[in-house]
């Protein structure tokens, strides 16, 4: 790329929401500082027809640029509705997967949905639905860079090299380019290229497997330790109630005896619009973590209706709680977002909430990018839960970035399950609950 075509793209998408972030490479620069290997821009540009194009940008160790060097920089030729339009793609082949009937045996009068039945699958599954799953993957990785720049190439040569490199822990920073990078399948370069049917598909090709990714939306940097000044965490706890008769499940109910009875937890919930209204509005937010399990709704792109999740009958736009807190989160709560089945989660309705939570000065947030079953979502919940408060002599506090990378590893290693890939971090990857000095964090 030329000096002079570089300082115009520079110009024209560079604004001062990211300038002030400086080396992305070691941000947060903290003593109790998680380390990045990479970061990737991903920037709005007008071209001079009035054509809108994302431009794309690296930077860190893990790339192998010279120090001295300029970072790496390409022109994507995708709009925010083409853009959903690809990830639609892959999500309803997820969904496809995920919903599919086994016949049983010849004395069971009816098929059963396996993922929906539990969340410990069998191997013989796992590797069908991998399959399918990788080439879903990675026909969304390879749109995201198929046509652009001349430059885009070497980008995406740069990042499939990364990513195959070794685990790496990778912030991308943008406003509007929501991807579920988990759910990306890069296979490995050395290895045969992925068949088309995915058949040589492997568990580290896919991005959440072997890396820790968080989407930023600005350099706004949150503090990494949740401090428990009276030995226990603030979790708020909203829920459905609904769901447990519609899905005959026990989901809420097992949920909330795990908060109560957690020794760790000062535990609310909240089960009406009302009365998460009434949460949002105190001085300060009393959550340290607020968790929701819930229906969520996000319409097609282009439409005017905004995302939104439900309480029972009544739904809650993101608009509607950066109002009731009046426009800050002073005290920087992290949002764990687990919809279940029956909702439409997919990424326009980050790009709703998370956009507007992290604005906020939101520690960080966390959802799924596709619909759950109930009984794993369930599932991941406890998990994340058990291993972020984890007290055991020999623990250390463990960081929110890596627990989900760990239980995307367990969930497909040991219950042969990949729905733990769906998930995605917005922000907060460096932080952890303080059950020990921060020097001892990992």
């Amino acid at each position: 790329m030329s000096g002079e075509r570089r300082r115009r793209i520079i110009n024209q998408v560079r604004t001062q929401r990211f300038a002030v972030a400086g080396d992305y490479s070691v941000i947060p620069r903290r003593e109790d500082a998680l380390k990045r290997d990479a970061n990737v821009f991903v920037r709005t540009e007008q071209s001079d027809v009035g054509r809108s194009c994302f431009v794309i940008e690296l930077d860190g160790e893990v790339f192998g640029l010279p120090e001295d060097d300029w970072r790496p920089m390409a022109s994507i030729d995708l709009n925010r509705t083409k853009l959903c339009e690809c990830v639609t793609v892959c999500r309803d082949k997820w969904r496809k997967v995920i919903e599919k009937q086994v016949e049983g045996p010849w004395w069971r009068s009816t098929a059963s949905r396996p993922f929906y039945e539990s969340y410990h699958l069998t191997a013989e599954l796992c590797e069908e639905a991998g399959r399918e799953l990788a080439v879903a993957g990675r026909d969304l990785f390879n749109l995201l860079f198929l046509n652009g720049s001349e430059d885009l190439e070497d980008i995406k040569k740069h990042l499939v090299e990364a990513l195959s490199k070794r685990d790496c822990i990778i912030t991308i920073y943008s406003e509007e380019f929501f991807v579920p990078w988990g759910m990306l399948y890069v296979h490995p370069p050395e290895d045969e290229p992925l068949g088309s049917k995915g058949q040589n598909w492997t568990k580290s090709g896919f991005i959440g497997y072997r890396h820790v990714i968080e989407h930023a939306t600005d350099a706004h940097v949150p503090v990494s330790s949740i401090q428990l000044p009276g030995g226990l965490l603030s979790l708020g706890f909203t829920f459905d109630n609904d769901l447990e008769v519609e899905q005959s499940v026990k989901s809420i109910a097992q949920q909330k005896a795990f908060f109560e009875n957690h020794g760790a937890i000062q535990y609310y919930e909240r089960r009406t619009k009302e009365e998460l209204e009434a949460a949002f509005r105190q001085l300060p937010f009393p959550d340290q973590i607020s968790y929701f399990f819930l229906h969520s709704k996000t319409a097609a792109e282009g439409t005017a209706e905004a995302p939104k999740f439900y309480l029972g009958p009544e739904e809650v736009q993101a608009a509607e709680i950066q109002a009731w807190t009046g426009g800050n989160l002073a005290s920087e709560p992290f949002f764990f977002f687990n919809a279940c089945q029956a909702g439409q989660m997919m990424s326009l309705f980050f790009e709703s909430f998370a956009l507007i939570l992290l604005q906020l000065k939101a520690r960080g947030l966390i959802g799924p990018q596709i619909d759950v079953p109930t009984l794993f979502a369930e599932e991941y919940a406890r998990r994340f839960f058990t291993a972020l408060l984890d007290r055991s002599p020999s623990s250390h506090p463990i960081r929110i970035g890596l627990v989900m990378r760990q239980l995307a590893q367990d969930f497909l290693d040991k219950d042969h399950n990949p729905i733990g890939l769906a998930y995605s971090l917005f922000k907060g990857a460096h932080c952890y609950v303080s059950l020990v000095s921060s020097a001892e964090a990992q």
